[in-house]
């Protein structure tokens, strides 16, 4: 499933570095290279597409003056291919569309900001290139402006080459606030629908975009950004770090104007960021006019049966999903549908037949 997902998105959701994903072979020596591959043929109905990711490691010695520092680092570059011919990160995510909910992913409504801004950044990622690749300018603008306002805090640059940089970081931003904006809306209207339905009751579900800049009114992103950076200079120059813009976004997540983070049960939790996820999933399906993987892993352990139909009646709706699960009676009914099992033991794989 995670490496489904990776094809998917370009980077594991579970870890933020690449080298969590390759064997530490501890024979491996100094500057010797080892490959790693997650492939896959992609079928539809009118064409095949081959979609990989090769990851390219060695053993990289650096000098420390430090005892404690790890002196014999993993380094690994990752290559993107899409019909065997080399392509951007950027063009290679969304070749593949795919939704993924683990018990993990419960951090969307307990964790900090950031993983929220993950999760609407992946959606959004899949299915608008252009945002993506703002994203990427932006953070790369956002790590220039941070160096600068190191070097003006030690006395090294001017304050006023901070002008251009601002300038930078509004004009890639402005898409990214806007975009969002316009995206959480529509997912809390289809996640709303989706929770009503799974959880049974007509509580009501909503996802409101907080950005950093402030409330967004018509056509006044732009103002607002410089507005913002303006009234944060002092503080900034202080701590040397851009301290608004959207890598300083969140998202609030209520039920019934509660907001779940604070008052929701871990079940009444589970069952919100399912139907974020399930409407993350008819999201990229209105847009691309075809479903995308749903990857459901361990989703039914903590949902008694009539959640877990509805679920599983959910699933049916897409052209192909996959559910982990280390309790297979929780299949329920669908044991006698038109369903692949596979048993995994002791790193064995094999097709199960419930008959």
């Amino acid at each position: 499933m995670e490496a489904i997902h990776i094809l998917s998105v370009g980077k594991s959701t579970r870890t933020s570095s690449d080298r969590d994903l390759i064997p530490q072979y501890p024979e491996l020596a100094s500057n010797q290279e080892m490959y790693s591959r997650i492939a896959a043929e992609i079928s539809t109905e009118n064409e095949t597409t081959q979609l990989q990711i090769d990851f390219q490691s060695s053993r990289v010695e650096q000098t420390s003056e430090s005892q404690f520092a790890d002196t014999n680092i993993l380094s690994v570059r990752k290559f993107f291919k899409v019909n065997g011919v080399s392509k951007r990160a950027s063009l290679a995510v969304g070749q593949l569309n795919a939704v993924m909910f683990s018990a993990d992913d419960l951090s969307i409504i307990y964790g900090p900001p950031s993983v929220r801004r993950k999760y609407i950044d992946i959606l959004i990622s899949q299915t608008d290139l252009k945002y993506l690749q703002c994203l990427q300018r932006y953070r790369n603008i956002l790590t220039q402006r941070n160096s600068l306002l190191k070097m003006i805090r030690q006395g090294r640059s001017d304050p006023m080459e901070l002008s251009y940089w601002d300038d930078q970081l509004v004009n890639e931003g402005k898409y990214i606030i806007e975009k969002r904006s316009n995206v959480i809306l529509k997912l809390s209207n289809i996640a709303s629908s989706i929770h009503t339905e799974l959880s049974g009751i007509s509580d009501n579900l909503h996802i409101v975009y907080k950005p950093s800049i402030g409330a967004i009114l018509k056509n006044d992103v732009t103002g607002l950004f410089y507005q913002k950076l303006s009234d944060s200079k002092v503080k900034e120059s202080a701590s040397a770090v851009t301290l608004t813009g959207p890598h300083r976004d969140d998202l609030t997540i209520t039920v019934d104007e509660m907001d779940t983070s604070k008052y929701g049960s871990r079940g009444q939790a589970r069952t919100v960021v399912l139907a974020m996820k399930l409407a993350e999933a008819e999201y990229i399906k209105f847009l691309r006019d075809k479903g995308p993987i749903l990857l459901l892993d361990d989703v039914l352990s903590e949902l008694d049966q009539n959640h877990r139909s509805h679920v599983l009646d959910r699933a049916r709706q897409y052209d192909q999903t996959f559910i982990s699960t280390a309790d297979i009676s929780s299949l329920g009914s669908c044991l006698g549908k038109s369903l692949t099992i596979y048993t995994i033991s002791d790193g064995l794989i094999k097709e199960y037949n419930p008959i």
